[in-house]
């Protein structure tokens, strides 16, 4: 895989302009069951969470634990499975508005994959609290269970050159490339903050 570059975006992009560049392979491990990735914040965080998002992600699409729980989530807001509108719209509202967020501790990064949390919220009853890496992931991981086009988006939201935010972007039938924010209670899907650039990943399958 190679390197991705920053690249600049505008709101009103359509995806066959939008060059997205694939981040480069890390050594972070296999993206299985239960993964977790704890690891301090330093020159070099935001392409390990690029490397980390893109593994999980890529497991992801496989993980019955994800598919499960947006055929749940989609049966209590009475919409099908299957991709449309509809669907997006009742799987971000509840990722943004039920799932809490939290930031990680300061200086560090804690990152979980959507299998895992899939596990606990649907088996447990329990909507952990996480950060936009975490929620971004999870939020693109349903949206690919059901037959989306999603990927995840990294920020420079404060135009300072360094990443500092991540949401979700889905490709949403009869409406094309859809950002997703999933932090901002009460945003509807299709808002996003105004940034100075984006990376999204370009996921296989």
């Amino acid at each position: 895989m190679k390197k991705a570059q920053n690249v600049a975006l505008a709101i009103g992009f359509t995806i066959a302009a939008l060059v997205i560049a694939r981040r480069g392979q890390q050594n972070t491990g296999s993206a299985g069951i239960g993964r977790t990735e704890t690891f301090p914040v330093d020159g070099g965080s935001s392409e390990h969470v690029e490397g980390v998002a893109y593994e999980m992600l890529q497991a992801a699409i496989t993980d019955e634990r994800v598919e499960i729980l947006a055929e749940q989530v989609l049966k209590s807001y009475g919409k099908d499975f299957a991709p449309s509108y509809d669907a997006a719209w009742a799987l971000h509202d509840f990722v943004n508005n039920r799932v809490p967020t939290k930031p990680d501790p300061e200086n560090f990064e804690y990152m979980t994959d959507p299998g895992t949390v899939s596990d606990e919220i649907r088996s447990n009853g329990h909507l952990p609290h996480l950060d936009c890496d975490d929620k971004g992931i999870l939020l693109a991981s349903l949206y690919r269970s059901v037959g989306f086009n999603a990927t995840v988006c990294f920020m420079d939201i404060d135009g300072d050159g360094q990443i500092d935010h991540a949401m979700t972007l889905v490709d949403i039938p009869g409406q094309g490339p859809t950002y997703a924010e999933t932090t901002v209670p009460g945003k509807p899907l299709g808002w996003a903050p105004k940034y100075a650039f984006a990376e999204c990943l370009v996921l296989e399958g």
